[in-house]
């Protein structure tokens, strides 16, 4: 298949040399047929000034629980360079990935978690299934029914059972959702302290998250917060191997599969050269993920996706002053032509 172009979306593209660059190697450029204009092929970290094995490093290690500060020191880059990074790769793996998710689950856990934002407490909604460990989340700002009942939608539908701690928000989100009849048979509440062992699995989740979001210390902001937890959750549920499961929960729920014997670096980078290929389709129309086509809406994300920051560029990078053609090409010349 020929290499679309970035220009005019064209797929009459053919080779026209290479560009040296000081981090990322040899890049590969093209030149389109249909506009004449010369251009390099976008996996992903275009406009990038460093390599994509150290972008893929900074991912990895902050979804390991390092702060943007350790990252910054370890890789000899800013500390907004790490944040800028790590926002705008959450946004763009979130944005295509929130549709996956498992239809069914047969014992479903959910509890919430307080994290202090700039002297604020906020909400950490999480629910997990029992067997495949497949993990939702959904962060707020305040503690009310219609935010309880987002991570019932959000979940996969029940089949046998689900079980909470002692909080009596749950049960009218279970009541609109699933009716009074079955919340009567089916919901569960681990009301005294010797019913709180039905709800460990959610628990032992509730201490990964802290592990993970300790060392940043809250969030500067709900938008910020939303991407952090959503990138956090994308790396439990697809990249992470649990050591109960031996696989990922994603492999688990059979939303997702990873060839054997491939480590964490390898499944970020394959993640989103497959993220990046679907978003070139959708520009042709012809977006499809696992046979389904993806009619997503541009804003739409795992967990809810926030216009990113005004000092953050744009999925693309920059663009060039002009065009330039390829002196190797018919009837081009060069600058100085």
């Amino acid at each position: 298949m020929a290499t679309i172009c970035r220009n005019c979306k064209a797929n009459k593209t053919v080779r026209c040399g290479i560009r040296r660059t000081k981090e990322r190697g040899q890049v590969q450029r093209f030149r389109c047929n249909a506009c004449h204009k010369t251009f390099s092929e976008d996996k992903g970290f275009l406009g990038r000034h460093k390599s994509e094995e150290t972008i893929f490093q900074t991912i990895e290690f902050y979804n390991k629980g390092l702060s943007f500060r350790q990252l910054a020191e370890s890789f000899q880059i800013s500390k907004n360079t790490a944040l800028e990074w790590i926002f705008h790769f959450a946004r763009l793996v979130l944005r295509h990935l929130w549709q996956l998710k498992p239809k069914y689950a047969r014992h479903l856990h959910l509890d919430e978690l307080f994290l202090k934002m700039n002297g604020t407490f906020h909400y950490l909604w999480s629910s997990m299934d029992r067997e495949t460990k497949w993990a939702t989340n959904h962060f707020s700002q305040r503690r009310t029914r219609q935010e309880a009942q987002s991570p019932i939608q959000k979940s996969p539908q029940v089949l046998v059972d689900a079980t909470t701690d002692g909080a009596f928000g749950y049960i009218s989100p279970f009541n609109a959702e699933y009716g009074p009849a079955w919340v009567h048979e089916h919901y569960h509440r681990a009301e005294y302290f010797e019913d709180k062992k039905h709800n460990n699995p959610i628990e032992r989740l509730n201490n990964t998250w802290r592990r993970h979001l300790h060392p940043r210390k809250g969030f500067d902001g709900l938008a910020s917060g939303i991407l952090q937890i959503g990138l956090l959750t994308i790396y439990y549920n697809f990249i992470r191997r649990h050591m109960t499961l031996g696989r990922t929960p994603a492999e688990a729920a059979g939303v997702w599969s990873w060839p054997p014997k491939m480590s964490e670096r390898q499944k970020w980078q394959r993640l989103i050269e497959k993220v990046v290929s679907l978003l070139i389709n959708r520009i042709l129309g012809q977006s499809r993920l696992f046979g389904a086509p993806i009619r997503a809406a541009p804003g739409a994300g795992f967990l809810p996706c926030p216009p990113a920051p005004h000092r953050f560029r744009r999925w693309g990078g920059p663009r060039r002053p002009g065009p330039w053609r390829c002196p190797s090409a018919r009837g081009a010349a060069g600058p100085g032509a």
